[in-house]
């Protein structure tokens, strides 16, 4: 920089008929430079700068100032003074020389601009003279730098998180999951770094997305934690462990069929079954008998475990956590039953009494779990009934009852949350947002939920 004038390095040329110069720019020579685009939306030719997401990229930069990559910066300038000087005669190479009131504004990268100037705040000493590429258009009206934007943003494609996490080398927890894979037989070959879902006809089993996150909930880790390896050996002994009876050693080319029929080829079967280790290994539960347990298990799609948690009324799979928790409780509970294990799953500390205010039920009906049950906690298949919420079914049933005069010696539930969520997880059983209705339903009900 001359002391009137700035002068950067820079190479001219030409695109889409236009003359264009890339120049190299001190961070610190930003801020005097860029005029950040704001005003009315139909009056500028950038979005709205997103302080979360700059914040991010100064984060990024303030934390790998030796090893940091932004891609390069576009926009027009404005300065009736700018002049190129070219190393040779006729050359493309040479300096860029702007008057000091010269204003640049992007169309591509403000986000990144903010961040840099961010950084240079926070960390001048160590970034004020690193530098960023700006592509920098001449004489470029508000209307073509709008539709330089959309060109840009149309024609961009959002890189999967699958793949972003395969080659973030920073992510730990991603990198030592992507070794899990060679310690998982039938994962090996099998998974999609590609794409964030498995598409219905691939011969591949999961999204590398999914089996990070799998992972994750079946090692009862945060984001931020780093695995170890005793974490990646309880993991690889779990899935090798129930890799044959889920299906996971079908043929590859027959994988797209089964997908549609078995729930443990898509990804929620995944989380499910993650839920389930979780579960297992937190509460000491012996592993061998439970992974014998569940080579007794259908996964078809069409069996009752499924229905009103994973797989709704229309048959489509349902990926919701909550979705996934119910299906966890059933096939918790199937696990339990056939392998003889003496284990009262955990309870949710929620209080009945905040559903029954929620539904309205009189102080006088309102029954307490222990009455119905001693020990606190009932389990039946097909589904498990956390304590609150079975609670009120079993009062449901048990007004209905005294209302037809008849009795029932055992109850058969026919899944999570019927009362007790007021979400419309069962909505062919019906919604039961009034105690009245509740009874009603109850009665409507009766025959076929008890015996």
């Amino acid at each position: 920089m001359s002391d009137l004038r700035f002068e950067f390095p820079a190479v001219r040329g030409e695109q889409g008929g236009r003359i264009f110069y890339s120049a190299c720019v001190p961070f610190n020579a930003l801020a005097r430079l860029l005029a950040i685009d704001t005003g009315n939306v139909l009056d500028r030719s950038q979005r709205v700068v997103d302080a979360k997401r700059a914040s991010a990229i100064s984060d990024y930069i303030c934390k790998n100032v030796t090893g940091f990559v932004l891609p390069g910066l576009t926009g027009v300038v404005e300065d009736e003074t700018l002049e190129f000087k070219a190393a040779v005669k006729n050359g493309v190479v040479g300096m860029l020389s702007l008057s000091m009131d010269a204003i640049v504004k992007l169309f591509d990268g403000q986000h990144r601009a903010t961040g840099i100037l961010d950084a240079v705040k926070n960390n001048k000493a160590q970034l004020k003279n690193h530098q960023a590429s700006i592509q920098l258009f001449v004489g470029m009206s508000l209307a073509e730098r709008q539709q330089a934007f959309s060109d840009i943003n149309s024609n961009a494609k959002a890189v999967s998180a699958s793949l972003n996490l395969a080659y973030d080398k920073r992510n730990y927890m991603a990198q030592q999951f992507y070794d899990l894979i060679d310690m998982v037989e039938s994962w090996s070959g099998a998974i999609d770094f590609e794409n964030n879902i498995v598409k219905q006809t691939s011969d591949k089993l999961f999204s590398f997305r999914h089996v990070v996150e799998a992972n994750r909930i079946l090692l009862g880790l945060n984001k931020t934690d780093e695995p170890n390896e005793l974490h990646l050996k309880t993991a690889a002994n779990w899935w090798n462990s129930i890799a044959k009876a889920v299906g996971w050693f079908i043929d590859a080319e027959r994988r797209s069929e089964k997908r549609g029929q078995l729930v443990t080829l898509n990804a929620v079967g995944l989380m499910v079954l993650a839920r389930v280790g979780e579960y297992a290994l937190r509460h000491q539960l012996d592993i061998q008998t439970i992974t014998l347990a569940i080579k007794e298990m259908n996964f078809e799609r069409e069996r009752v475990i499924w229905e009103g948690n994973i797989v709704g009324k229309d048959g489509n799979l349902v990926t919701k956590t909550a979705a996934q928790i119910d299906a966890t409780a059933s096939v918790l509970a199937t696990l339990l039953r056939i392998s003889g294990i003496d284990h009262h799953l955990e309870r949710f500390s929620a209080d009945p009494a905040d559903f029954y205010n929620e539904l309205g039920v009189p102080e006088e009906q309102r029954v307490q779990t222990e009455s119905l049950h001693p020990e606190g906690w009932h389990m039946q298949q097909p589904g498990v009934w956390f304590e609150n919420e079975y609670a009120i079914h079993c009062h449901q049933i048990k007004v209905a009852e005294a209302k037809t005069g008849q009795k029932r010696n055992k109850l058969v539930l026919s899944g999570p949350a019927l009362v007790g969520t007021l979400e419309k997880r069962r909505p062919e059983l019906g919604e039961f947002y009034s105690w009245d209705a509740a009874i009603a339903a109850a009665e409507e009900n009766n025959s076929k939920y008890s015996q």
